[in-house]
């Protein structure tokens, strides 16, 4: 739903910028997505954990809601590729497993679909 591009802060180093159209949330009837990704990100803010995207600030303009998090991957853009060798699919399993389990640690009332 959103774009995840890296961008650069003068004196501060690199983030990742999510830009996340009001827009396209609005005709996928996507509000509650959108609203629930945020609270579960400012809840895992104080997580150090390597496989948990840390959450700077959010933004917004007249089109767009922004998410500066910590620069790293979007399982997303991996998931794309449609296609990737065995080991690969069992590390990102192995990652997703280990971020459940800290949600579940941090809050016992998250839910996964």
């Amino acid at each position: 739903m959103g774009r995840l591009g890296l961008s650069r802060a003068i004196n501060t180093g690199y983030f990742a910028l999510k830009a996340l159209s009001k827009d396209k949330i609005t005709r996928q009837n996507q509000q509650d997505h959108v609203i629930g990704e945020y609270k579960i990100m400012r809840l895992m803010n104080d997580v150090d954990h390597p496989c948990i995207m840390g959450l700077h600030c959010a933004l917004q303009d007249s089109r767009y809601i922004y998410y500066v998090c910590d620069p790293g991957g979007s399982l997303a853009d991996i998931w794309k590729r449609r296609e990737f060798p065995e080991d690969m699919a069992r590390f990102y399993a192995g990652s997703v497993v280990l971020v459940f389990e800290q949600l579940h640690c941090h809050n016992k009332q998250i839910a996964y679909r």
